[in-house]
């Protein structure tokens, strides 16, 4: 326990009575020389009762989240030493949204502060993902985000994107309509209105089919009897003189059906 060129002089004493806290020596000068291995803990300190940077815990042996050379994966501080909890404060970042700046936390966690929170992107996870008033995406989607994700969306299966701006799944994917684009279109996403129509989708759609020439029905199915009318050189419904209904034609006062269904 003695040191000094007459052996006659100490180092100090850490807060449990040793010397040198009990986790180093005390050389010729009188100095403390504390141990740093992965056996006895990693300290520092004029008595050796300190945990060298990046290590925490009663006994110095525990690394910070990232490692002692990289703690907090370089975006925060670690809550070492040793009362010391190892969890890491991640850096606050000003961000500049035209002639506004805030103090935002772009890194995640308090485990290591090594992916962005939740929407941003970007390798300093300075991306903010697409927003409106639904929420990220809409609402109805997934951002890609983090330091690996390049801000777009993923739209859920019955939403799709109407705007490459604004990249946010506002609108029912095809076959859908509604205001929660749960309906589908009649004769389901794989036949809408049985291919001889244009259905109503969307949020805002009515969710019927508008048929094309010569079908009519709820899905379009039902055929219409046609006609190419006196004046005219193209076949319309009814031969322009009466209107479809179910497949049968109800003709206009003076018309009448001819062999074909039609009104002439």
């Amino acid at each position: 326990g003695w040191a000094g060129p007459n052996c006659n002089q100490q180092c100090g004493n850490g807060t449990n009575g040793l010397q040198c806290s009990g986790h180093g020596h005390c050389d010729i000068n009188i100095i403390c020389q504390c141990e740093a291995t992965d056996f006895v803990g990693h300290w520092k300190g004029d008595v050796c009762g300190e945990c060298k940077p990046g290590y925490y815990g009663a006994s110095c042996l525990d690394e910070c989240p990232g490692g002692a050379c990289f703690t907090c994966s370089g975006h925060g501080t670690c809550n070492g030493g040793v009362d010391g909890d190892g969890t890491c404060d991640c850096f606050p970042t000003n961000i500049t949204t035209g002639n506004t700046t805030e103090v935002v936390v772009l890194w995640s966690g308090t485990s290591n502060c090594s992916d962005c929170i939740s929407g941003r992107y970007g390798s300093d996870c300075s991306g903010l993902c697409p927003t409106s008033t639904g929420g990220v995406c809409g609402g109805h989607g997934a951002c890609s985000e983090g330091v690996q994700g390049d801000g777009g969306c993923t739209c859920e299966t019955t939403w799709t994107k109407t705007s490459t701006v604004d990249n946010v799944c506002d609108d029912c994917a095809a076959g859908y309509w509604g205001s929660y684009c749960t309906d589908e279109c009649p004769g389901g996403i794989s036949n809408v209105c049985a291919g001889n129509g244009i259905c109503s989708q969307g949020t805002s759609g009515s969710g019927k089919c508008i048929c094309n020439l010569g079908f009519t029905g709820d899905n379009c199915t039902t055929i219409c009897p046609t006609s190419i009318p006196t004046d005219g050189t193209l076949p319309v419904e009814c031969g322009g003189n009466g209107q479809c209904a179910n497949g049968t034609c109800s003709c206009n006062t003076g018309y009448a059906t001819d062999v074909n269904g039609s009104c002439t």
